[in-house]
């Protein structure tokens, strides 16, 4: 008796590179939800973070900054604008598989804090990871200021250490920093950590602390390290392209709101 055989007949091949392709979004829409659904940019991810913290304003995006590489991602550090009411700092890593997404996982950090009536805010970014004054570190400080004539600033600020630290070197440190306009309606600050980040040096401390002060659940550690437990005061001189100082602005560092 002859065996009867069934002969397949190939899919055509316009028909398999369907089915190929049809795989192949699977595998992504799988790895994707596996990986906590990153956004695709840095701004996606800020968008999603502003509506977790409720923010119906959508934020202009003034800057975005690259940052340092921490266990294999790569972050970004965006200053944010919401017109005249407030600003932001909001921080976010590269971590999703093949590099391919931003803040899976809530890999982020944002801060929305309300902006000084004096024509400048300025606030210390705490970092994404925290800065922790490691050698090479560099500790962000923004001027979200109103005076697009200005090309030029000069940040000066005194950090006077409380006397309950214990530190044997406490002693109060000005700072004197210099920036050139390179976004509108913002001057961006630098301040290197100190060379020798020793654990029992004051600096190295207060540095952090002053990078964490824009938080607003570090205000116990905040009274307890600055004298008098303020926020240390900050003095802005802006120039036009002549050379001129236009405006000098003395504020608080800023406190987040969120």
């Amino acid at each position: 008796m002859k065996r009867l055989r069934i002969k397949v007949k190939p899919l055509a091949r316009p028909a398999r590179i369907a089915l190929c392709a049809l795989a192949a979004a699977l595998l992504f829409l799988a790895a994707y939800a596996v990986s906590g659904y990153p956004a695709f940019s840095p701004e996606g991810a800020l968008r999603r973070a502003e509506r977790r913290a409720l923010i119906s304003m959508r934020g202009e995006i003034l800057a975005e900054v690259p940052q340092m590489l921490y266990n294999d991602n790569q972050t970004r550090f965006l200053l944010v604008e919401y017109g005249d009411a407030a600003a932001g700092f909001y921080g976010v890593a590269q971590d999703a598989p093949l590099k391919l997404g931003w803040g899976a996982h809530s890999s982020d950090v944002f801060y929305l804090f309300p902006k000084s009536a004096g024509g400048a805010t300025v606030a210390a970014y705490p970092g994404y990871p925290p800065f922790r004054s490691f050698e090479d570190e560099l500790l962000w400080i923004a001027a979200f200021d109103d005076f697009p004539q200005a090309v030029r600033a000069e940040l000066s600020f005194t950090l006077v250490p409380s006397d309950s630290l214990g530190f044997p070197d406490a002693a109060p440190v000005s700072y004197a920093l210099s920036s050139e306009r390179e976004y509108a309606g913002i001057f961006l600050f630098s301040l290197a950590a100190p060379e020798e980040n020793l654990e029992n040096s004051s600096t190295s401390y207060v540095l952090q602390r002053l990078a964490e002060c824009v938080d607003p659940w570090s205000a116990q550690v905040r009274a307890s390290t600055f004298a008098g437990g303020v926020l240390p005061t900050a003095t802005v001189v802006f120039y036009d392209a002549a050379g001129n100082a236009i405006a000098t602005v003395e504020t608080q560092f800023a406190e987040a709101l969120v």
